[in-house]
């Protein structure tokens, strides 16, 4: 069996700020709680045999392409995002890319 990776979407203390900014759903009150949380997550993934590789987030650029694709700026559409941007070993794409299928579009 190859290596199970995770791709984590993380932040700087700035960028946690500009997210709790523009998120439409709840977020940790603190970056630091952010932290908190997410590296007991880490340790029981890491535990159960994945590797973790921590994507950091340019928020700018999470918001246009929400916006291109009509999302809202919530955990699906930052784990999609996430997603596309570990595809892109952690650079910038084209926010024409689309994730087919994602739901939570805004009507």
């Amino acid at each position: 069996m190859g290596v199970r990776r995770i791709a984590l979407g993380w932040y700087t203390p700035e960028s946690w700020q500009q997210l709790k900014a523009v998120a439409t759903d709840e977020l940790e009150d603190s970056f630091e709680e952010f932290v908190h949380k997410m590296t007991k997550q880490i340790q029981q993934w890491e535990v159960n045999g994945f590797e973790v590789v921590k994507v950091y987030i340019d928020i700018d650029h999470l918001v246009a392409w929400c916006k291109r694709h009509g999302y809202r700026v919530d955990s699906r559409s930052r784990a999609a995002y996430g997603t596309l941007l570990a595809m892109h070993d952690g650079e910038l794409f084209d926010i024409n890319t689309p994730i087919e299928g994602l739901p939570g579009r805004m009507q």
